[in-house]
């Protein structure tokens, strides 16, 4: 929570959805976060500035998760950091629009490793391996009691004929 704005609320902007007030986390520079051209963000941020054209293909967040274990296979990540305009009473600024300027974006793409493949594979097949050795076990353990009453049977008759 360190992040979120705790100051009084004239302090803290007031901002439509789709954009992050990450002031706290940046020793307060008024630093915010979108996506790409202000992707999913309300259309106020999108019309103050000329050129945003948000696709769905180029600036969606997205990652593909193995679903019994959630590793993680495949991550694309864009985000845009963008700059609060507005009059601030210590600057020589007066009298600007209020208005929220894209700085850059940034995409990162990572993706999982052959080796790391193998491990996930190896991770979706252990509870499979394990019934199948808990399976083998209790045959085992079913045999040796077996070969025991055996064992136990044979020595009581051979133990009465000894006897005898």
């Amino acid at each position: 929570m360190a992040c979120y704005c705790s100051a009084d609320e004239e302090s803290c902007p007031d901002l439509l959805p789709g954009v992050f007030n990450a002031s706290s986390c940046k020793f307060g520079a008024p630093a915010f976060v979108s996506f790409p051209h202000f992707y999913l963000a309300d259309d106020h941020y999108r019309n103050a500035i000329d050129g945003m054209n948000p696709s769905k293909d180029k600036h969606e967040f997205s990652v593909a998760m193995e679903p019994r274990t959630g590793i993680p296979l495949s991550v694309r990540a864009q985000l845009q950091i963008n700059l609060l305009l507005k009059s601030y009473p210590w600057t020589p600024l007066n009298d600007v629009p209020e208005v929220m300027i894209p700085m850059f974006w940034f995409r990162q793409a990572v993706d999982i490793t052959e080796d790391l493949a193998n491990d996930a594979k190896l991770a979706v097949l252990l509870p499979k391996i394990g019934v199948w050795v808990a399976y083998g076990l209790l045959g085992v353990g079913g045999l040796l009691f077996l070969v025991g009453i055996y064992c136990f049977v044979f020595r009581w008759r051979r133990t009465d004929e000894d006897e005898e």
